[in-house]
């Protein structure tokens, strides 16, 4: 029987500083937005991804898997860089999609030429 992959989204317990930089830069365009930032992974097992302390730090982190048990309410977007089974989740809110689409704000969340960002 195939397995089915599922996606585990990683959050910080302490405060997430790239998270907190990036939302600052992003309000000099956009003064209303809120970001909220996971670390994203889609795998077979995530018992197995979870148990590994080089994927997920319990003590630091919290995983959630599945994206039911997450406010997705916003916009939201992840961003691949060189493994497309990992990347950064964003979920922005107070912000229209066109907003999120100028090429000035698009930079600001990934390289163009070493990143992708696709809408989730």
């Amino acid at each position: 029987m195939a397995h089915q992959e599922v996606e585990i989204f990683i959050d910080t317990v302490i405060t997430n500083n790239e998270e907190r930089s990036l939302e600052q830069l992003l309000k000099k365009y956009l003064p209303a937005i809120q970001l909220k930032q996971y670390r994203y992974c889609r795998c077979e097992d995530s018992k197995e991804f979870l148990s590994h302390i080089s994927n997920y730090n319990p003590n630091k982190e919290i995983a959630y898997v599945g994206r039911t048990a997450l406010d997705l309410s916003g916009i939201c977007f992840i961003r691949f860089d060189e493994n497309p089974n990992e990347g950064i989740f964003y979920v922005c809110k107070n912000v229209k999609a066109e907003e999120l689409e100028k090429e000035e704000i698009k930079n600001i969340f990934a390289n163009p030429h070493a990143s992708t960002i696709t809408r989730a």
